[in-house]
Parts: C-alpha cells; structure tokens; sequence
C-alpha cells in the first residue's frame, strides 16, 4: 500500500502493477522476469502475469532474451546525491557538460547540486569546502586549474567523498576526460589528408599556440604533429612554430595577428588547443587580409566553433571534438558504479569525434537553432 495515503480507493492490482513499473531502475534497466519479483516483493507468478499485461497494453516490452524494458518514462525519486562543482558555469562548453548532467541526473534518479567558483581558484578551495558541509555522497569536480587539484582533492579525501574529476586530474580521483595526446595524433592524421587533398601535400609550416603551457594543452597540439608527420610525407619537412601565448581569445588573435604581419608568403596550419583561442585565431586571419594561405585545426568542439566551421570561407577547417553532450550520460553511471562499490577504471576516456564542415550538420543537426536561443536569452 502508498504509505500515508487514503487506501479505501485502491485497487490492488494496480497497485502491484505500479510496484512492477516502480521497480525498473533507469530507461536503460533490462531485468528478468525473477529480479523484478524481487524488487518488487511479488511472487514470480504475479509478477509474470501482470507483466504480460503490461506490455500487451504497451507500458512494457519483452526483449528476445527475455528480459524486460520500461517503455513509460517515470520521475524518480532521488537516491544520492551528487556534488558538481563547476570552474564558470557560463562558458559554453562547460554550460553543454551541465545541461547533459542534469538530464543524465534526472534519468537515473540523482540529486544533483552544483557549485559554481565563477573562475576563482581562490573560491574553488570554498567551493570543495560548501560541497563537503552539503554532505554530498560524490563530487563530480570540474575545475580546472592543475595548482588547486590537489588541495580540494586532499579535503575530499579527508571527508571520504569519493570524486570524479573532469578534464583535469586530481591525485586519488577517478580521472574523466579526454586523451589528450590520442585525441591530437587523431587530429593530425586527419590534418595529413587534408593537406594533401587541398595544398597538394605542400605545407610550410605548422604553429603551435600555447604548447609552451604544458600539461593537457601541449599533449593535444603535440599530438597533431605526431599525426601529421606521421601520415604525411614531403620532401621538405614543415618548420614548427611555437606562439608563447595562453589559449584564450584574446592572446591568441594578438600572437596570430602579429605573426601574419611577419608572414608573407607559404602554406601555414595553425593549431589551437582550446575554443577560446581558436575563436581568436579565426579572427585574427580575417582581419589580417594575408595572402598567405593559412588554415586554422583547433580542439574542444563548443557551439561557437561548430558554427564558425560551417561558415563557406572560413578559415577554420575542423576541429576534435570533444561531444561535451555526451558527458553526463557517461559520468552519472560511472559516478554509481563507484558508488555501489564496483570496479571503475582510474582513467575514463571520452570519444573524440573529428567535426569538419562535411559532417558538422549531421552530428548537430539543431546548432542552428540552440544558436538562436542563446542569442534570445
């Protein structure tokens, strides 16, 4: 019976067939026939008939290795609790990891809090410090930063909350995020059959934004050049130019504008290692005019960019991308199974996806109109 509610109206056998339905933990859940009596303190012959009434009224269905699916989509209530502490929660990127964890949270039946330290490292160590005193029973820890990983790391350690840490790696923390040097060598071959296919094979020079960083952002752009060198091959070999500057918009439209006021001739790639700074480099060739016959390869993969690839003359020509979409359908089952005491892989790897102007539209056929309600907003 419902507990606390008038029961004189109840009919028990709809009651039984709402336990069935209620016993289905996610849209994704195939139990059998015998787990779902279990869950749902029925005997095997109830539950087997009211299962077969179900789904010959369309609210379940039998797969062909007899188990069983939920075909009606059931708010859940929350079974944990998960922190979700966020580095600005407005940039776009971040902003699209959010709205799938969200989505992914409500499917599975999980609280989700989200901190936000609006870029601060400052207020990230009092973020980690608001999600322990919320008594989360994980952290999801999206902030980047590699100075203040191990600090919030270690008070999450101290309070013994598990945590999963996106992009950025904490010490004692189930790493989630991209293969950085894969995911550039990837880029790079790609970049070789460009190169032949559009510059006959003949390529100057590649530079190198913000390698001189370090840590994931000299992985990707390293990367690419294994990549490229690896499948091209020329009878001279490309010089590799490295721009001191960090991968935002702005330092990288003044490296790039400065270096093609240097240039004046040649076939130039130049690799962007974050949305930010390939917007700026983008920018930075259109206002220069050159007639050097330069081209713009960048990773991340965020609205701004995808829109800017599908521009006609633009000189950004794909990027790897990193599906920010994607996050939270993969992090919110990992986050359970760590919770439930399984076995999770230290590292967890997302797929990276190679977008250009030729696949752009089918991997994201609604860009167009989440570019128009952001404009609104």
């Amino acid at each position: 019976m419902l507990a606390g509610a008038e029961t004189r109206y109840h009919v028990e056998a709809v009651v039984r067939a709402c336990k069935i339905l209620s016993a289905f933990r996610s849209e994704d859940d195939r139990p059998r026939l015998q787990e779902l009596a279990e869950r749902a303190n029925l005997n095997r012959s109830t539950a087997l008939r009211l299962l077969r009434t179900l789904e010959s009224c369309g609210f379940v269905a039998r797969t062909s290795a007899q188990r069983y699916r939920c075909l009606v989509h059931q708010p859940r209530k929350a079974d944990c609790r998960i922190g979700y502490a966020v580095d600005s929660l407005g940039k776009s990127f971040r902003q699209e990891v959010s709205d799938g964890l969200e989505q992914a949270a409500a499917e599975h039946g999980v609280e989700l809090i989200a901190f936000d330290d609006r870029g601060d490292k400052r207020s990230a160590v009092r973020v980690a410090e608001a999600v322990i005193r919320a008594k989360v029973d994980l952290v999801i820890d999206f902030q980047t930063g590699y100075e203040v990983g191990p600090v919030v790391a270690a008070k999450y350690l101290e309070a013994g909350i598990p945590c999963i840490a996106v992009d950025t790696p904490h010490p004692g923390a189930t790493f989630f995020g991209v293969n950085n040097y894969v995911a550039g060598r990837d880029g790079g071959r790609w970049l070789a059959g460009w190169v032949r296919e559009n510059w006959q094979g003949n390529l100057d020079a590649i530079v190198l934004v913000a390698a001189g960083q370090g840590g994931v952002i000299s992985s990707r752009v390293r990367g690419a050049v294994a990549g490229l060198q690896e499948k091209l091959k020329s009878a001279a070999s490309p010089r590799i130019l490295e721009l001191p500057t960090n991968a935002l918009f702005e330092p990288s439209f003044r490296a790039v504008r400065a270096l093609m006021n240097k240039i004046r001739r040649g076939r130039i790639l130049i690799l962007e290692p974050a949305d930010p700074g390939v917007m700026g480099a983008v920018m930075a060739l259109e206002e220069a005019g050159s007639s050097v016959e330069a081209a713009v390869f960048g990773f991340g993969g965020n609205l701004e960019t995808r829109l800017a690839i599908r521009e006609p003359r633009s000189r950004l020509i794909g990027c790897v991308g990193f599906c920010p979409e994607t996050y939270g359908r993969q992090l919110i089952p990992a986050a359970l199974r760590l919770l439930e005491g399984k076995t999770v892989p230290p590292a967890l790897f997302i797929e990276h996806q190679i977008i250009t102007r030729d696949n752009v539209d089918l991997l994201y056929p609604n860009d167009h109109s989440a570019a128009s309600v952001k404009m609104t907003v």
